[in-house]
């Protein structure tokens, strides 16, 4: 049988590359995997990607429902470590990622049910959190933010604590500032939105007054 001479060379490389796959942890397909634990126990917690492939958890309230402020981050090599804690303590709220890279978290319920419509905002660089240069002109919980095409947010629905929100807020990244812009068809709170290719957000589902709803909502953005 013939063998090839390059057969020891292939040998070596298949080697080399076993060895540097081995180093790096496997990531299975279609199968989840127990992943490090938080240092503090929270539901109602948001959960966002940031640039640097960083994921920010924060907020969320305890076994007791007290509200948490504390916030920690989940490394890409699964570890856990901690942040800055938040400037209020806030359950329930919405958070979503800049295109200038930091985080923006809005409203959400306080430890006494209470719902919030301050915002803040993290910059994963300088390590610190700051308040946005105003608050939003509904206290709102369990709500919806978009980010439009522009880059600029959209907040919408929610509920003020005595029921479901129409409202409509856009957030301005130049200015980070808030303004309201207009209404829903529905108010409802617990939705969904999408923004679709054509610039347009798509707001379905949620829970309106006593009953549940099934009906969609679009919001045009361009004329925001």
């Amino acid at each position: 049988m013939r063998v090839s001479r390059c057969a020891p060379a292939i040998a070596i490389l298949l080697l080399c590359v076993l060895s540097l796959g081995a180093s790096i942890p496997a990531v299975p397909t279609n199968t989840w995997q127990q992943g490090g634990a938080l240092s503090t126990a929270r539901t109602g917690a948001t959960a966002t990607l940031m640039a640097d492939g960083r994921i920010l958890i924060v907020g969320g309230k305890d076994g007791n429902g007290n509200a948490l402020e504390t916030a920690e981050v989940l490394n890409p090599d699964g570890t856990i470590a901690p942040v800055p804690s938040m400037l209020t303590p806030r359950y329930g709220h919405s958070a979503i990622l800049l295109h200038d890279g930091n985080v923006l978290v809005a409203g959400g319920h306080t430890s006494g049910g209470g719902v919030v419509n301050s915002a803040e905002l993290f910059d994963p660089v300088a390590n610190t959190w700051r308040w946005a240069s105003n608050t939003m002109a509904d206290p709102r919980a369990d709500f919806a933010l978009s980010q439009l095409i522009d880059g600029n947010i959209l907040v919408a629905g929610g509920d003020n604590g005595s029921g479901p929100l129409s409202g409509v807020e856009k957030f301005d990244l130049l200015t980070e500032a808030f303004k309201y812009i207009g209404h829903l068809n529905t108010a409802r709170k617990a939705h969904a939105a999408s923004v679709l290719k054509d610039g347009r957000v798509l707001i379905t589902g949620g829970s309106a007054v006593a009953q549940e709803t099934g009906q969609g909502s679009q919001f045009n953005s361009f004329t925001c």
